[in-house]
């Protein structure tokens, strides 16, 4: 079994036996609880990110140790796993060609904001931490095809991930970045989308 999610609901349902990507594919638990493989940003590229954003931005959030702090720790170590760049839909989008122009390569994502409809949110992680490479990560470990993979999800950051699974679904209130990459489009997550996935293509004989 592969899971993407936090820790806490990890504990809540009593899954700490198994393998799961956290934070957003930057980070791999393995069945005993200890961090197995983790990407970070290096210090100095996420100041010049961080440099070359926040005059776009409204705000910038820094993930460090599964936490997400409004200012960058006094440091020179490398230990932001993600940056997430808040701004207007359009300045947003104009975000990943600017760092694409200074030639650095990362794993990007430009998703809505979660309560604020005016606004979107940029992920900036290392080129190899997206969902999409925690998943084929662990395919690798497990020895797990993409013909045995589901993969379930409803914002930007899990499109990288469909691209290792044969049966791709989207929850009904999923983006709609993500429904176009999608296989099958189930109910939203309040109305049990989950359930239904699970019920159908896995509790099956």
């Amino acid at each position: 079994m592969l899971i993407f999610t936090r820790p806490i609901i990890i504990n809540a349902l009593g899954l700490d036996n198994r393998y799961h990507v956290i934070e957003n594919g930057t980070k791999v638990l393995n069945p005993q609880g200890n961090i197995e493989h983790t990407l970070f940003l290096p210090h100095q590229e996420v100041i010049q990110i961080q440099d070359l954003a926040e005059s776009l931005c409204e705000s910038i959030g820094y993930c460090i140790d599964g936490k997400w702090l409004q200012a960058h720790p006094e440091t020179t170590e490398d230990v932001v796993t993600t940056l997430s760049l808040i701004a207007e839909r359009e300045m947003a989008e104009k975000i990943p060609g600017l760092i694409a122009d200074k030639q650095l390569d990362y794993s990007i994502t430009v998703g809505n904001h979660w309560s604020d409809s005016k606004l979107a949110v940029v992920l900036v992680s290392h080129k190899n931490a997206s969902k999409g490479g925690g998943l084929l990560y662990l395919q690798k470990v497990l020895g797990i095809k993409p013909e045995e993979t589901i993969a379930v999800g409803d914002g930007a950051s899990d499109v990288p991930m469909m691209d290792h699974a044969e049966l791709k679904v989207a929850m009904g209130n999923a983006e709609d970045k993500l429904k176009k990459v999608a296989t099958l489009v189930v109910s939203s997550v309040s109305e049990d989308g989950v359930a239904e996935v699970i019920n159908n293509y896995i509790l099956v004989s």
